[in-house]
């Protein structure tokens, strides 16, 4: 069963960078992601310890549906990475599927990611492959390192796997995140003299003087915004959200004993451009928000802080295309990568439920 879009809003809120120009500002300005709490895969209801979530939207209420009434055995979501190399999840311990996975990516000469996990909970069963992660862990992360009740921090529902799990225990679910950019020193694990704790420190002093600037303007133009555009709402959703989440990524990284060695080439290249990159996504929200509203007739207040917007857009992407001395991957190599780990890992259901049956 083949689901082609399970987001067809968020497919047309990207159109503008799906035929190229291929650059990271182009990227930038005509990136979209939807708001936590607004998207189809995170918004599977969920009741686990203090959180209840039961709002999911009508993509995903149809996502659900197909979950009851098939039962999957095999879920495969299609993801991108935007910036650095290819990396997985899976949903149960697969050793045989692993150097598979890297072979896949071998043969098409682009490199794994091999810098800082995608969230700091992720748990590494192989290089580049990782554990499914999903709400429930994410509490408990939060639990740890977080002072709120993680129920007042996370403010979505859970993931498809989640979910189907309950309806098949059975279930295994496999991600492939595929970028569109690369550079070589994302496999690079060789050591360097910088700390990985002072490494993912610096990335979130960073991310905290974007936080702040974000922020101001947001708070600059709010009185004058007409619009409830969708821009706005998730550039409303990161300023909800972001404090608490980097409060706690802040406690692990002073305290988890994993961060005491020295960083890898792959993860100081992670910390210190990769993370630049993604930031620049967050402002090319706050420009679209603006965009939509000067269209919209707005007074000169939006209209100058969209020129400011745009020019800092401009100027950090043009520094970041300098310093990252990126490749773009051709979507070829992608949709092979992705569609090779996926017919692997069916016939390894195949197989594996086979014999259970026996």
């Amino acid at each position: 069963l083949i689901v082609k879009v399970a987001d067809p809003d968020g497919l047309k809120l990207n159109e503008g960078w799906l035929k190229g120009p291929f650059t990271i500002l182009n990227y930038a300005k005509n990136y979209y992601r939807p708001a936590g709490n607004k998207q189809v895969e995170w918004t599977f209801p969920i009741q686990y310890k203090s959180l209840k979530f039961d709002e999911p939207l009508p993509e995903t209420r149809a996502l659900m549906k197909l979950i009851d009434r098939w039962k999957p055995d095999l879920i495969y979501s299609l993801h991108n990475a935007g910036f650095g190399g290819v990396y997985y999840y899976i949903s149960e311990k697969a050793p045989l599927l692993y150097p598979i996975y890297n072979k896949i990516v071998e043969d098409e000469g682009l490199p794994l990611s091999l810098g800082e996990p995608e969230v700091p909970w992720a748990v590494q069963l192989s290089p580049a492959v990782y554990y499914m992660v999903s709400t429930p862990e994410y509490y408990d992360y939060l639990e740890k390192y977080s002072d709120k009740d993680p129920a007042e921090v996370i403010r979505t529902g859970t993931d498809s796997y989640d979910y189907a799990r309950r309806v098949n225990p059975g279930v295994l679910e496999l991600v492939t995140e595929v970028p569109y950019f690369y550079n070589p020193r994302i496999e690079d694990d060789s050591p360097t003299e910088i700390e990985r704790r002072r490494a993912v420190l610096d990335s979130l002093q960073d991310s905290w003087k974007h936080y702040n600037y974000v922020r101001r303007v947001y708070e600059e133009v709010r009185g004058e915004l007409r619009l409830k555009s969708r821009f706005r709402e998730s550039i409303e959703y990161y300023l909800a959200v972001t404090p608490d989440s980097l409060r706690a990524k802040e406690r692990w990284a002073r305290t988890d004993p994993s961060l005491e060695r020295p960083a890898t080439v792959a993860e100081v290249f992670d910390n210190y451009q990769v993370s630049r990159f993604y930031r620049l996504l967050t402002l090319g929200l706050l420009y679209r928000m603006l965009k939509e509203e000067v269209r919209a007739g707005a007074g000169d207040l939006i209209k100058e802080k969209y020129e400011e917007v745009e020019s800092k857009l401009e100027e950090e992407a043009t520094e970041l295309e300098r310093e990252l001395e990126y490749r773009v991957i051709p979507l070829d190599k992608l949709v092979r990568i992705q569609l090779a780990a996926g017919l692997y890992t069916a016939l390894y259901v195949q197989v594996k439920n086979t014999y259970r049956r026996m």
